[in-house]
């Protein structure tokens, strides 16, 4: 039988620990400077950062199509494994679905057709790692598997609080500054701050020092929560996937060991057989 991959859940642990979270933490950085009017998001490193991310979502993505694969395949031939191929399917074809809508969001962020096209995609693949996780922690709880159990929960917790969803946010919020630019060449990131609020330009001149204080504050505290909020996802998800490639690699490890003991086994009592022959 074919060896089960390892080196490639190690990888993918490896960008999970370190590359994800650093690479996504840094843009976010950049755009947090964009929105407050200090750096512009068209630099050089933002739209690195920016195509670095798209391939590690889509590194990811078949990433997890090819170790679930590979693991479902070393399942017993039950009607559970039937299920769990059909939900894999799902999860293949909007892989194949998202490899082609990622490049294209990315070049045209503002066309509407791609942004529903990619969203739907997008929700479709988080929908179906979820459901695919929780057939496998049923699957696992009933077969008292507990390296399986934890492998599965680490999956469906990746998929849950996946932020790569918070791309079609960032693209409302373009819009927004594009929106208030045009009524105002000479914007500044307080103008921007309030226009969440609905506040245009001449209202924005209009409003008191205390009014404008508590609309600040509010502001402020909102985006700051906001803030923390992302950040917890981005190392939440990065964490949860952290543990699942470990777990599937530790699982496949196991499973490249023990057919060696098998053939020792088996040649061990083809020579006691001969020797009683």
């Amino acid at each position: 039988m074919k060896r089960q991959p390892v080196k490639i859940p190690v990888i993918l642990a490896i960008l999970s620990a370190v590359v994800l979270p650093m690479a996504t933490l840094g843009y976010a950085g950049l755009y947090a400077m964009e929105f407050a009017g200090l750096l512009s998001i068209l630099s050089t490193t933002a739209i690195i950062l920016d195509v670095f991310l798209a391939f590690l979502f889509l590194a990811f993505t078949w990433g997890n199509v090819y170790l679930l694969y590979a693991f479902l395949r070393t399942l017993p031939e039950l009607s559970e494994k039937r299920n769990l191929f059909v939900v894999w399917k799902v999860l293949a074809f909007v892989a194949g679905a998202l490899s082609l809508l990622t490049p294209l969001y990315s070049i045209f962020p503002d066309a509407f057709g791609i942004s529903f096209a990619w969203s739907c995609a997008y929700s479709v693949e988080l929908l179906a790692g979820i459901a695919l996780g929780c057939l496998l922690m049923r699957f696992a709880w009933r077969g008292k598997n507990a390296l399986m159990f934890a492998m599965a929960l680490a999956l469906t917790l990746s998929y849950a609080f996946d932020f790569n969803g918070c791309r079609v946010l960032q693209t409302k919020m373009d819009r927004e500054i594009a929106a208030v630019q045009t009524l105002d060449e000479e914007v500044s990131g307080e103008s921007l701050l309030l226009s969440l609020w609905g506040l245009s330009p001449a209202e924005f001149e209009t409003l008191d020092d205390a009014s404008l204080a508590d609309v600040q504050e509010i502001s402020v505290g909102v985006l700051l929560g906001a803030a923390v909020l992302f950040a917890g996802f981005v190392i939440f998800h990065s964490a949860a996937a952290l543990v699942f490639y470990v777990l599937i690699a530790l699982y496949f490890a196991r499973k490249n060991s023990y057919r060696p003991n098998e053939k020792w086994r088996r040649h061990r009592h083809s020579k006691q057989e001969v020797q009683i022959c």
